[in-house]
This record gives C-alpha cells, structure tokens and sequence, in this order.
C-alpha cells in the first residue's frame, strides 16, 4: 500500500484536459491588428501626456507675475504708457500728462497707430470726436476776437464755446471710463486665472497652489499607463513577430506594420521605386536653380561628415543600421530612413513632462513666502511632495524612454529578421501578399 500522501486526489469533479491541437483560428491579420491597437493605444497616452504637460505649462504661465495678462495690467495703470495710448487713443487729447512729455506728444503725433495696418484716414477717425468739437472751438474763438468787447453776439459765442468744452470733457470721460472697464476686466479675468484653475474635461475648479500636487499626480499616473502601453506594444511586437516569422509573410507583416506607426519611425525601402516619382514641381524646379544644386552638395557633405557620428550613437543605442543599404541618395530605389533625431522624439517627449514640472516646482519655490504667509505646515508639506513628484516623474520618463529605445532594437531586430523572409523589401512581385 502507498502512502496517503502519494495517493492521487479524486479527479471526478475536474473537467478532463483538452488535447493540444493546431490552433487555426487565428491568421496574420488578427496579430496584426493586435500589433497595430497596441501601438495606437501608445500614441493616444502619449498625445494625452502632452496635453496634460501644456496645462500644467498655461498654468504656470498665468500664474506667473511675468505673466502677459499682469503686464497688460501694469502698463494699463499708467495712462500715459504707450500701451494704453495704442488702446485708448483720445488719451494722446485728454490726459495733461501727456503734453508734459516731448516723447509721448512725438509718438501721439507721428508713431501712434503706423505700426499697425491702419492708414492715415484710420488715425484721424480715432481723434475725430475730439478733434471736430476742437475745430468748431478754434472757428468761434476766431470769430470771439474779432467782436468788440461790448458786442452782445460775444455771449452767445462764449456760451457755445463753453457748451463745445463741456462736450470735449464728456470725450474725454467717456475714453477714461472705457479704460477703467477695460482695466478692471483684465483684473477679474486675472483673479479668475491666476489664482484658480478650471480643469477643461472636469468641470471643477482648484487653487492654483494645489497645481503641483494634482499636475504631479496626473503626470505620474499619465506616464505609469505609457509605461504599461509600452510594455503591451513590445508583446504585440513580439507575438505578431512570432506567428509572422513561422509563416512565409514575415516581410510583408513588417512593412504593412511599420507603415501603421506613429511614434517609432522603421526602416522601409523600395530598391526598385523610383524615389522621384512623388516629386512635385516645386521641388523639381528646386533642384535645378543654383541654390538647390548647393544645397544637395551640402547634404552631401554634412551626410558624410557626420556618418562617423551616427555610427557612434546606433552603437550606443545598440542598433543594427549596418545591415541595412546604403543611405546614398543617388544609390536609386525608395526608401525611409529612421536617423538618430527622429529616434529622440518619442524620447524627448517622454521627459516633457519633468522639464514642464521643473518649471512648475522652480515657480512654487520662488513664491512659497505667499504660502508662509497663509500656512507655514501645508507650504512646507507641498514643496515637498512636490519634489517627490519631480523625481517620480524623472524616474518614471527614464523607464518609458529606456522602453522606447527597447521598441527601437526590436524594429531594428525584426527588419533584419525579415528581409530574406518572403523576398527583400521591393523584391519579386510573385512573392506572397500579407
């Protein structure tokens, strides 16, 4: 008898194990699209990254007393500022400080309005309410100095005189009170900016010293769900690869996926195509002029010179450019290339986010004795969750863009792999289609 420890367990109630077969209900297709979801669902993380990375940037910026809407606001309280004669110009009539200073009646008389797309008859309509009553005032003083100091029609000429004045003062006062408006909007506008932020897809409002906290939060969980989607784009890659290779469509699968991206830039080419096929007129004529031969000389030469240099960063970036044809533009055929610049975009926009919160953190630091003033503890708590923020989000853009340069390799990999797989890239037309 065997111990009862090494007697099975009853197997009645389990369902019996499924015999391996062949799975054919899956094609190529199916892997591609799976490839091509994960790849999409990258690129809309990404664009919502960047999205969330430029409000945080416009909320900063209007917080900031640097700002462009608080700088309106300082030259605004000045009324003799050539900001406030540029909006309001009846004040270049009006304010007596302005005949007090030769610059100011220089620029009333001969810069106001021409750096703009007014005309002269532009510029005389802006002082025509001033102006008409000013001239009716000098043609009743003319005739005033020409009546005899007892003459009685002298009264009546005073009176519409006086009437001429109180009209250009009601002018005048009607331009001030538009500046005051004009001011005092922009200051509740700015109350409602700098100082309080609307989150546009919520609905809700917060402080803008709460902007750290919230942005370094979104940020984070933004770049955690990149970092998944990475993840799940380099198993789509690989999978789709996998069933790809198995089969004699491996070359077609790389190139109808390639063509899908957005963000990684593989290496695509037609030996046979004519590059200049898509060539348009004005490029052609381009080409042909003196310049446009120069210019393609110093390609040439700027290509050649630096070919030691991206030798040295596809090294460093482990990728495998050697396998591939030459670059020569004059070599004939189609061809896309994926040079080191265009390698950094993803890259770059991965640590957006860090550069963005940066400035945000640099700005919080700059203006926490208005915290201090407020509450000393929540200040100091907020700087630093602030600054753990700022290194989780280094952290976490370091991790994506190490994945991006993963999602690289294997583009790099998977075209070496494939190009003796189903005929190279532009080869025979009897070749199976994906």
């Amino acid at each position: 008898m065997p111990d009862s420890a090494e007697e099975p367990d009853d197997l009645s109630d389990r369902p019996p194990y499924r015999k391996k077969t062949h799975d054919t209900s899956l094609t190529l297709k199916d892997y591609l699209e799976t490839a091509t979801d994960a790849s999409r669902r990258t690129r809309f993380i990404t664009i919502a990254m960047v999205v969330a990375s430029v409000l945080l940037l416009v909320s900063v910026l209007n917080s900031a007393p640097t700002g462009w809407i608080s700088l309106r606001i300082g030259a605004l309280s000045d009324p003799t500022s050539k900001y406030t004669l540029e909006k309001f110009p009846l004040l270049c009539r009006c304010e007596p400080l302005v005949y007090d200073d030769p610059d100011l009646v220089r620029y009333c008389a001969e810069e106001l309005g021409r750096d703009g797309q007014k005309t002269e008859e532009d510029i005389k309509k802006m002082f025509w309410p001033y102006d008409r009553l000013e001239g009716e005032k000098a043609k009743l003083k003319k005739e005033l100095a020409e009546l005899k100091p007892q003459d009685a029609a002298g009264k009546i000429i005073e009176d519409k005189v006086a009437k001429l004045d109180a009209a250009q003062k009601d002018v005048c006062d009607a331009e001030k009170m538009g500046l005051k408006d004009f001011r005092n909007a922009l200051v509740r506008s700015e109350v409602d900016t700098k100082y309080t932020v609307r989150a546009p897809f919520f609905g809700v409002a917060f402080d803008i010293n709460d902007i750290g906290l919230l942005g370094g939060l979104s940020l984070s969980i933004i770049l955690i769900m990149l970092r998944l989607s990475l993840r799940n784009q380099i198993a789509g890659m690989r999978i789709g690869f996998k069933a790809a290779l198995a089969s004699d469509r491996a070359r077609r699968f790389y190139e109808v996926l390639a063509a899908q991206q957005v963000f990684v830039f593989p290496y695509l080419e037609d030996r046979r195509q004519r590059a200049n096929a898509a060539m348009g007129w004005t490029e052609a004529f381009w080409l042909k002029t003196p310049f446009g031969k120069f210019s393609r000389k110093a390609k040439g030469w700027l290509r050649s010179t630096t070919k030691g240099l991206k030798r040295r960063i596809d090294t460093g970036l482990e990728l495998q450019d050697e396998a591939r044809p030459s670059d020569d533009a004059d070599a004939g055929g189609w061809r896309v290339n994926r040079n080191a610049s265009l390698r950094l975009v993803p890259k770059l926009l991965c640590l957006l986010p860090f550069a963005i919160y940066a400035i945000q953190f640099s700005f919080d630091l700059k203006t926490r004795h208005y915290g201090d003033y407020l509450s000393p503890w929540r200040m100091r708590m907020l700087v630093i969750i602030d600054a753990l923020f700022l290194l989780n989000i280094l952290v976490l853009g370091l991790w994506c863009v190490a994945k991006w340069n993963e999602v690289d390799k294997l583009w790099d990999y998977f075209d070496v792999e494939t190009r003796d797989d189903g005929g190279p890239a532009g080869g025979d037309e009897d070749s199976h289609a994906a």
